[in-house]
């Protein structure tokens, strides 16, 4: 499944053995970014993971009321809130870290 939604959305044709692969390095950035470990590189990461998947399904964007497609609406805030994060990502205090920062004596503010 993961092999077709790559080829209709992305255009780009992938293999059944290059799915799994993607799928660890997901779920590794998936962890990271839950717990805010290494907030720059998760961050943006996952602001530009999201910002691709959103553009990738620009024609269900412009014809919203067309059949289901106003599920995809749903990700247009979240990238929204995805480059908020990302640009407030300094005063993220309650991650990994952050508290890293905390116990450095560093402070949790941007330079």
């Amino acid at each position: 499944m993961t092999a077709s939604i790559w080829e209709r959305f992305y255009r780009i044709p992938i293999s059944v053995n290059l799915a799994y692969p993607i799928g660890v390095v997901n779920g590794l950035m998936a962890l990271a970014f839950i717990a805010g470990f290494l907030r720059t590189v998760t961050y943006g990461y996952w602001t530009l993971f999201h910002a691709i998947s959103v553009l990738s399904t620009w024609s269900y964007l412009i014809k919203p009321f067309g059949g289901p497609n106003h599920l995809f609406l749903a990700g247009v805030p979240i990238v929204a809130a995805m480059v908020a994060l990302f640009m407030l990502r300094e005063w993220d205090v309650l991650s990994v870290d952050g508290w890293r920062a905390g116990r450095l004596g560093l402070a949790a503010r941007p330079r």
